[in-house]
């Protein structure tokens, strides 16, 4: 439940540059959400580790829906860095650009 919630803030944050525009501060929050996400699934992950143990739940594509939990949040965490990176998209003569 905690990793869905999670996701549904990640989901959220982003939306916010769709109504707001684009701005640092909604990556950022993505980003956060993001690595909560990450230590959530990689503590469950580790929950199932042990020899034997057949993890819980059904998997999809040989991996359990923690694992690609774990996967999905590292790659928005990745996704949102590189935004943050790049910021010509906050620079106010792009934006005016981009709605001309």
């Amino acid at each position: 439940m905690l990793q869905r919630a999670v996701f549904f803030g990640v989901s959220l944050c982003l939306l916010l540059n769709l109504r707001f525009g684009f701005r640092a501060s909604h990556y950022a929050m993505a980003l956060l959400f993001a690595v909560f996400s990450a230590m959530v699934a990689l503590r469950q992950i580790a929950l199932h580790v042990l020899p034997g143990e057949g993890g819980y739940g059904t998997a999809l594509f040989g991996l359990h829906l923690y694992t690609w939990s774990f996967i999905v949040a590292s790659l928005i965490i990745v996704y949102s860095a590189i935004i943050l990176g790049m910021d010509i998209q906050y620079n106010k003569f792009h934006l005016k650009l981009a709605k001309w």
